[in-house]
């Protein structure tokens, strides 16, 4: 995954700079990342899950081999982290590909440990039990469940947060 850039070359132009960022080893140039760019494309129903995929894949590449890159880019502004976070929490209940919904679950759980913020957190929790009382289908919330499990196994002290 290393040198594919992860921007929507269509979009990308009309994005602040401050959203994207060379990261990964110095000597290689490093993977353009495009935190808007990755967002739009999460949200957007135009976009195939095969591209979302591949875009989440690069993020958790970015993680694994960068750690602290995509926090210092998201630490410009937290509205920004926030809706990067809940554009990923959404995908669980969108995203009907069995494949991509365990690609978002994995990098939902890096992320939140890649910010190492109880604010991450805390926001990840309410939003959770706000959906959950809205919710009235159980069954479609099977993947945010799943998440919930991955996320107390990687961090066992996140049920302290709430």
């Amino acid at each position: 995954m290393t040198g594919v850039d992860i921007v929507y070359d269509e979009i990308h132009s009309r994005h602040d700079q401050s959203w994207s960022g060379r990261l990964g080893p110095a000597e290689g140039g490093g993977q353009l990342l495009c935190v808007a760019c990755v967002v739009e494309m999460i949200e957007s129903d135009d976009i195939a899950s095969v591209r979302k995929s591949f875009a989440l894949s690069g993020i958790s590449g970015v993680l694994k081999c960068s750690p602290g890159a995509l926090r210092e880019l998201l630490k410009q502004d937290h509205r920004v982290s926030v809706r990067f976070t809940a554009s990923l929490l959404g995908m669980l209940h969108t995203v009907e590909d069995q494949a991509t919904l365990e690609k978002v679950d994995q990098v939902l759980v890096q992320l939140l440990l890649e910010l190492q913020s109880e604010l991450s957190y805390r926001f990840v929790l309410e939003d959770i039990h706000r959906q959950l009382n809205d919710q009235t289908n159980m069954k479609s919330f099977v993947p945010t469940f799943t998440f919930l499990g991955n996320l107390v196994e990687a961090v066992p002290n996140v049920a302290q947060v709430w």
